[in-house]
C-alpha cells in the first residue's frame, strides 16, 4: 500500500535538506544578532558612530564648535519620533492600506529605535557637557543657562530609566506594568521641547527650527490619538496626554522655579 504522506515528506527533505530532527535544521544566528539582540548590526552601527563621535570630539583643541552639540540632539530626535509615530500611526490606521506596510516595518523596530534615541541623546549631554566647560566659567554657566539644561537633564534621567528597563529582564520582573513604565516616554516630549527651545535661545540668541517642528508635530499627533481614541470610548485614551501634561508640569517646574 502507497504511503499517501510520501510525496509530502520528499518535498519536505528536498527543501530543507538533511534533516536531523523533527524540527528541521536549526538555522544559525549572525554574530551581530548574538551580541546585540535582534536588528544586532544596526545597533552595532550606530553605537559604533556615537563613540567615534565621541572620541573625535573630546580630541578638538580648544572650545569645540556648537554643531557637535546639536548633531547628536537631532540625530536623537528623529530616533525619538519613530519611537512614538509609526506604531500609533499604525494602530489608528492613519494613512490606510498605503502606509499599513512601512508603518509596520517601522513598528517592529520601535525598541530597537528607542535604544539608538537614548544612545544619541546620551552623546549629546557629554558633549554639550564638554562645550559649556570649555566655552563658559561655571559661575556664567549657574547664572545664565543652568535652568534651560534642567529639563534636558531630567529628560535624559527618565531615558537612562527606560534604557536599563528595555530588556527581557525588566519586562518578566515588571509585567503588565511594563508597557506602563514604557509609556513615559511621552512623558519626555514637554521635557525636550522646552529645553531645546530655552537651549537654543540661551546659547544662540535664536529659536529652534527643526526640533520644534518634529516635537510639535508628536504633541498634535497626540491630540489627534487622544481624539480619536474618545470616539470609541477607548480606555486607554488619556494615558499619553496624562503623562504630556505631568511631562509639562514637570519642564515648566524645573525651568522657571528656583529650586535652591
Amino acid at each position: 500500500m502507497l504511503d499517501e504522506n510520501a510525496p509530502k515528506r520528499g518535498r519536505r527533505r528536498a527543501r530543507g535538506g538533511d534533516v536531523h530532527s523533527a524540527g528541521g535544521p536549526k538555522t544559525r544566528k549572525p554574530l551581530s544578532q548574538l551580541i546585540a539582540g535582534d536588528n544586532g548590526g544596526f545597533k552595532i552601527a550606530n553605537l559604533a558612530v556615537v563613540l567615534f563621535s565621541w572620541w573625535a570630539v573630546f580630541q578638538i583643541p580648544g572650545p569645540p564648535p556648537i554643531w557637535t552639540v546639536w548633531v547628536p540632539a537631532y540625530v536623537g530626535l528623529v530616533y525619538f519620533s519613530l519611537v512614538l509615530l509609526p506604531f500609533n500611526m499604525l494602530r489608528l490606521k492613519i494613512g490606510g492600506d498605503a502606509w499599513a506596510k512601512p508603518l509596520a516595518r517601522l513598528a517592529r523596530w520601535r525598541r530597537t529605535f528607542g535604544l539608538m534615541a537614548a544612545a544619541w541623546f546620551f552623546l549629546h549631554f557629554s558633549t554639550a557637557v564638554n562645550y559649556m566647560r570649555e566655552t563658559y566659567s561655571v559661575a556664567l554657566l549657574r547664572e545664565r543657562y543652568e535652568a534651560a539644561t534642567n529639563p534636558g537633564m531630567a529628560a535624559l534621567l527618565v531615558f537612562f530609566l527606560l534604557f536599563i528597563t528595555s530588556y527581557g529582564w525588566a519586562r518578566r520582573l515588571l509585567g503588565q506594568n511594563w508597557k506602563r513604565l514604557q509609556s513615559l516616554v511621552w512623558y519626555c516630549v514637554p521635557l525636550i521641547l522646552v529645553h531645546s527651545v530655552g537651549a537654543k535661545w540661551a546659547f544662540e540668541g535664536s529659536l529652534t527650527h527643526v526640533s520644534l517642528v518634529m516635537l510639535v508635530l508628536i504633541l498634535t499627533f497626540a491630540a489627534i490619538e487622544m481624539l480619536l481614541l474618545t470616539r470609541v470610548r477607548h480606555p486607554d485614551r488619556w494615558r499619553h496626554p496624562a503623562m504630556i501634561v505631568a511631562g509639562l508640569i514637570a519642564a515648566i517646574t524645573v525651568r522657571f522655579v528656583p529650586l535652591s
